[in-house]
């Protein structure tokens, strides 16, 4: 999105007293050393694997700010359905 982003005190934030979050998530690769094979695998690959290894973040966006509240990395076998309770524990700290 485009422009600055509203304050958290922005009525557009909050809904019944709640702030709106959502939860996006994408994949990236990671240098090819020992230590990130170890965590993070490769994606095969119709022509074989890929060239480097691949992890998941996920992020936790609240709607009305685009402004990262918490962001988890981990391997992408997991994918984003389990992963997404580790990422939502920062509205419970909130």
């Amino acid at each position: 999105m485009r422009g600055p982003a509203p304050g958290v005190g922005a009525a557009s934030v909050w809904w019944g007293g709640l702030l709106v979050c959502t939860v996006d998530g994408t994949t990236m690769t990671v240098p090819d050393s020992s230590a990130n094979l170890a965590e993070y695998t490769k994606h095969r690959c119709n022509n074989g694997g890929s060239g480097y290894p691949a992890l998941r973040l996920l992020t936790l966006v609240p709607c009305g700010t685009r402004t990262i509240i918490d962001a988890v990395f981990g391997p992408t076998a997991n994918g984003e359905t389990p992963t997404q309770p580790a990422c939502c524990t920062a509205c419970v700290r909130a």
